[in-house]
């Protein structure tokens, strides 16, 4: 199974701690309850790509985990909604509602 990729939250924060606050990974591991090795991994992506800290004001968070992650599908789920009537349909049947 692949490994989850960080959350754009905690990827702002690791970076925020590694170079403005000058964290050790160990102590940016537990801040962020991320492993030390996947911070590691996060950081030599940031060096492949073209940014450096501070990171641009305005780069998006998909523009951002697209340079970071290329390999991964950073779009959005298109999962849909079920249909509610046939679910609410089925329910009355079994006399849930």
């Amino acid at each position: 199974m692949p490994n989850k990729r960080i959350a754009m939250r905690k990827i702002h924060e690791i970076l925020r701690l590694r170079f403005a606050v000058g964290l050790p990974f160990l102590q940016i591991s537990q801040c962020a309850d991320v492993s030390c090795g996947a911070i590691q991994k996060m950081l030599k992506r940031l060096e492949a790509s073209w940014l450096s800290w501070p990171l641009p004001e305005r780069m998006p968070g998909p523009r951002l985990a697209s340079l970071l992650y290329p390999e991964s599908d950073s779009r959005p789920g298109s999962l849909e909604d079920p249909d509610w009537a046939v679910i609410h349909i089925e329910l009355r049947k079994k006399g849930v509602t």
